[in-house]
């Protein structure tokens, strides 16, 4: 559906919040360490940790030392994934047990899985890995130093704080899983996946054709949600080991925002909206720093692309890149010309990206107008000129005001997997 209501602009104006600046960080929510190697010691403006993660989340496996990983036995043929694993199981000390089997991702540093806890609870697992193989030789520096315990342990209680759900961590004696190392297990919120366009477009899951308006308000909820995220990740307070000794940083950045860092899953019932999060914080550095993160390069802000300090608008950067990418699958503004690149090209691509949104039909004008505004403003050259995350999400939620995102319950996309889990015993 064409409509000529929608003309792209090369200039921007910064948002302007009618809200108060964030007070200052005051508040400590400070946990005591799960372990005496795992100092976890955050605190935040936002909402405090339940606890952080001393006190055992419902139905999750708390951490605990003297943990075998055994094989699942007299698993029927038929109970076998489509990736050839067979359903495994991870037994506590205190007889508490996870079944898992396929693999939903391999990463650098974490292999996840489709698992159920003991109590038949469906979570997500991953591995996470020394950095050796079994045969004792280095795997990468990365995937090494992204083992070390105080990067675990923080990227679980940063998860936690942003709104992820059982969140945990099992300890395991030095184990093989998958030809590495396996220095520990992570639990967590099972999703349905993630925003990448290539890995289907599941925020479209029972949208009806046609309604650019619907997927307008929709894709305004998923920009919301995950700048409410990112503001919370900004103002936290977390310390973070250097080679000079800790540090407490001012605030958190992400580092590396990408459509398959974004995480969704929708409600089961009809009505209900679904939950969208952001992952995959391993990357997470200390506002101020430099060269921490490399990130992923056609989402980069300047500041990272040249090595300078960061902060948590070098994350609004990089949401417009992610944003346009879910808008118009296979859209990027940041190319492989990101030298010659203006400031000037980057408004350019942005107002075609989305006039072809809304020439195909897969966006409303109004929503095209309003994105523009604010993605011109998050593109600033200088870091000082973007909105902040909660900015952005102030200005998202002023877009989805009154709209309908015709949410449906949509079932697991994991319930084979679920169900085939359920009945390994």
């Amino acid at each position: 559906m064409a409509s000529t209501e929608f003309q792209p602009r090369v200039v921007g104006s910064p948002v302007q919040s009618t809200s108060a600046q964030p007070e200052p960080l005051k508040a400590a929510a400070t946990s005591q360490a799960i372990d005496s190697s795992l100092p976890a010691r955050v605190q935040s403006s936002a909402p405090p940790l339940a606890a952080a993660l001393e006190l055992k989340p419902p139905n999750a496996v708390p951490w605990m030392t003297g943990i075998r990983e055994k094989a699942t036995p007299s698993v029927p043929k038929e109970l076998r994934g489509p990736v050839g694993a067979d359903p495994r199981l991870l037994t506590t000390s205190e007889g508490d047990s996870i079944r898992y089997s396929e693999t939903l991702a391999n990463g650098v540093t974490k292999k996840v899985h489709v698992a159920v806890n003991d109590t038949g609870k469906p979570i997500a697992l991953a591995a996470l890995y020394l950095g050796d193989t079994k045969d004792g030789r280095p795997a990468t520096a990365s995937t090494r130093s992204k083992s070390n315990p105080d990067d675990v342990a923080r990227e679980a209680l940063l998860m936690q704080h942003i709104g992820w759900k059982d969140i945990s961590i099992v300890e395991v004696a030095e184990d093989v899983h998958d030809g590495l190392k396996v220095k520990a297990f992570m639990s967590m919120e099972l999703m349905d996946g993630d925003l990448d366009p290539a890995h289907g477009n599941i925020w479209q899951s029972g949208m009806p054709p046609n309604e650019p308006e619907t997927a307008g308000a929709r894709l305004c909820f998923i920009l919301k949600s995950v700048a409410e995220s990112l503001q919370t990740l900004h103002e936290t307070k977390v310390e973070f080991s250097t080679r000079r000794g800790p540090i407490t940083s001012e605030g958190v950045f992400h580092g590396d925002m990408k459509p398959d860092n974004l995480f969704f899953r929708h409600s089961r019932i009809d009505g209900e909206p679904p939950v969208c999060r952001i992952g995959d914080l391993g990357l997470a550095g200390p506002v101020g720093s430099r060269s921490w993160s490399s990130g992923t390069n056609n989402y980069c802000s300047p500041e990272q692309h040249d090595g300078k300090a960061m902060t948590g608008k070098s994350d609004v950067f990089g949401l417009v890149s992610t944003m346009l990418e879910i808008i118009v699958p296979g859209t990027t503004i940041m190319n492989a010309d990101y030298e010659q690149l203006t400031g000037q090209d980057l408004l350019e691509r942005i107002g075609e990206t989305l006039k072809k949104a809304v020439d195909s039909g897969a966006l409303d004008a109004k929503t095209a107008a309003g994105f523009q505004q604010l993605f011109n403003a998050m593109v600033s050259e200088d870091p000082q000129g973007r909105p902040t995350a909660g900015q952005v999400a102030q200005k998202a939620d002023e877009l989805l005001a009154g709209r309908d995102c015709k949410w449906k319950g949509i079932p697991s996309p994991h319930q084979p997997i679920l169900d085939r889990l359920a009945t390994a015993e």
